[in-house]
C-alpha cells in the first residue's frame, strides 16, 4: 500500500462544525459511517474518547492525533480536519487551531492541495 491510498483528499474534513473534542469525534464517526466504514457513529466517537483519556495524542503547538484501530477494517485510513479552532480537551489545553501555517503548507503539499 502506498502513503497516498492512506492519505486522501476525500478524507479531509474542511471547517467541521464541531466546538469540542466529543463533538468532533462524533462528526469523524458520521464521516466514517457515511464512507461505509462503520456502522455505528456512536460507539465509535464513545471508544475514539476513551482511547484519548487512556493514551493522549495530543503532541503540542495546538495538533493533536487521535487515532483508533478498527479491527473489521483491512487497511488503514486517515481522516484530517482543518478548522479554525476548537476547545482542546487534550492534555496539553490548548486549542487546536487551523492557522498554523507551517503545518498547513507541509500537509497541503503532501496531499497536493
Amino acid at each position: 500500500m502506498k502513503f497516498e491510498d492512506v492519505l486522501s483528499k476525500s478524507f479531509v474534513i474542511i471547517n467541521p462544525k464541531a466546538e469540542t473534542r466529543q463533538e468532533l469525534f462524533y462528526l469523524f464517526g458520521e464521516f466514517l459511517l457515511n464512507k461505509v466504514l462503520i456502522q455505528d457513529e456512536t460507539k465509535f466517537a464513545e471508544d475514539l474518547t476513551a482511547k484519548e483519556k487512556a493514551q493522549p495524542t495530543a503532541i503540542g503547538k495546538g495538533i493533536a492525533i487521535p487515532h483508533i484501530m478498527l479491527p473489521h477494517l483491512d487497511r488503514s485510513y486517515i481522516v484530517i480536519a482543518l478548522f479554525t479552532a476548537i476547545a482542546s480537551g487534550f492534555v496539553d489545553n490548548l486549542p487546536i487551531i487551523a492557522n498554523n501555517d507551517w503545518f498547513l503548507r507541509k500537509y497541503g503539499r503532501l496531499i497536493g492541495l
